[in-house]
């Protein structure tokens, strides 16, 4: 019983594996960014990614383009409906 068990794993692990690595990811979807910290939101900006941030913490204050965001409260006291 354990033999078959076994042969009957090693048989379908492979199937089980392969169905869902067949979908294609569409690598142009689009992001939406809420940072949560300054250090996060310099990094952002620093990596060329600040037009997909929409929101931003209090305490984002660098570039002066993040200034112009919304914002979602201070990192420390945040509400889900914010974000």
């Amino acid at each position: 019983m354990k033999r078959i068990l076994f042969y009957l794993m090693i048989i379908l692990a492979p199937v089980a594996c392969g169905r869902f690595g067949n979908r294609e990811i569409n690598g142009k979807q689009d992001q939406r960014i809420v940072c949560l910290s300054k250090h996060l939101t310099e990094m952002v900006f620093a990596l060329g990614k600040g037009h997909n941030i929409v929101a931003v913490d209090l305490s984002s204050t660098y570039p002066d383009s993040a200034k112009l965001l919304k914002t979602v409260g201070y990192h420390r006291a945040l509400s889900p409906e914010s974000i």
